[in-house]
């Protein structure tokens, strides 16, 4: 068994959209002027080769957590509306 070999990486992701639709057409429809979304994804991943297993014999995992928050502001009376997710 000294042919095994390991890799484990840890990871984070952010991410961020501002949307701005033209005044007439989507504010008319839907109501909101402006879209902001965040998201911070964390999580780890491992892998593990065994070269001299016939054939070739690989296994791993991944795990990730992701934190989301939607805000849409409304151009009526200011309202604002904010959805926050969490998932594993």
């Amino acid at each position: 068994m000294e042919d095994i070999d390991y890799q484990i990486s840890y990871f984070n992701r952010y991410n961020q959209l501002h949307f701005r639709p033209d005044l007439i057409a989507t504010s008319l429809s839907t109501g909101y002027r402006l879209m902001l979304r965040q998201s911070i994804i964390n999580g780890i991943q491992e892998d593990t080769p065994i070269a001299s297993a016939t054939p070739y014999l690989r296994f791993g995992f991944s795990v990730s957590s992701e934190r989301s928050l939607v805000t849409n502001i409304s151009p009526y009376a200011g309202r604002s509306h904010n959805r926050q997710s969490d998932r594993s």
